[in-house]
C-alpha cells in the first residue's frame, strides 16, 4: 500500500472526505468514498492520483473503486445468479449519478489564469430558445469547478458556455477584439462530464474538451 493511499485510510472521515472534495465536486460523492475504506493500491489507483493530484473525474471507466471485502461480497451475490444491475456498486452508482460542467480560463497573453470571469451555462431547448442552467466567476485559479448544481443530471441536448471577456480585459486594462466568447457543445446519451478550458488572449482564443 503507497504511504499516500495509508495515510488517508487513518484519517477521519470529514478530514478524508474534503481530501478528495475537490476532484469530484459533490460532497456526497466524497463523503461516500471516505465511509467505504480502507482501499488496496491495485483496486484503486486512480483514488491515489486523486489524493496526490486532484485531477480524478468521478465516473471515469475504470475508476470502479471498493474495499477487498465488498468486492467479494458482490462477487458472492453474483455466482448466485443475481444480475449486474442489482448489485451494482454504491461508489459506482454515486459517481454515474454525479454529472458535473467544468471550465478553465488560462490568459495566454499574460501566461496566467484568468479570475473572476463571468460564465453562463445555457440549454437549448427543442422549440430553439436558450435557457439558463448556471452562472458563476472564475476563481483565483481561473476555474469553475463545477457549474451544475449538486445532484443534477446532465441530459443529452446542445449546451452552451458564454463568458464574458470583455468584463475581463476592461479590469486588466486591455482592448480586445472579442468582448464575448461563446462556446457551444453536445451532450450525448451517457455522456456526464465535461471540462472545457478557454485559452484566451485579447486577439483570440481556442478551446477544447479537457479531461
Amino acid at each position: 500500500m503507497s504511504g499516500t493511499l495509508e495515510r488517508w485510510n487513518r484519517l477521519p472521515r470529514g478530514e478524508a472526505a474534503k481530501e478528495i472534495l475537490p476532484c469530484c465536486g459533490s460532497t456526497a460523492w466524497a463523503d461516500g468514498m471516505a465511509a467505504r475504506r480502507p482501499f488496496l493500491d491495485a483496486t484503486v489507483r486512480p483514488y491515489i492520483h486523486c489524493v496526490r493530484h486532484g485531477q480524478i473525474r468521478a465516473g471515469d471507466p475504470g475508476n470502479s473503486a471498493a474495499p477487498a471485502t465488498e468486492r467479494q461480497a458482490d462477487g458472492a451475490s453474483r455466482s448466485r445468479g443475481a444480475t449486474a444491475a442489482d448489485h451494482s456498486h454504491p461508489a459506482d452508482e454515486m459517481a454515474f449519478e454525479m454529472s458535473r460542467i467544468s471550465t478553465h480560463v488560462l490568459d495566454t497573453a499574460r501566461g496566467k489564469p484568468a479570475k473572476d470571469v463571468p460564465v453562463r451555462l445555457e440549454r437549448r431547448e427543442a422549440s430553439g430558445k436558450w435557457v439558463a442552467v448556471a452562472s458563476a466567476c472564475t476563481d483565483q485559479d481561473g476555474r469553475c469547478v463545477q457549474l451544475l448544481s449538486e445532484g443534477a443530471i446532465l441530459r443529452p441536448g446542445l449546451y452552451r458556455l458564454t463568458f464574458d471577456t470583455a468584463t475581463y480585459f476592461a479590469a486588466e486594462k486591455f482592448d480586445a477584439l472579442y468582448p464575448v466568447v461563446e462556446i457551444a457543445f453536445q451532450v450525448r446519451d451517457g455522456e456526464s462530464h465535461f471540462h472545457i478550458p478557454l485559452l484566451l488572449s485579447p486577439n483570440g482564443y481556442t478551446t477544447y474538451r479537457g479531461s
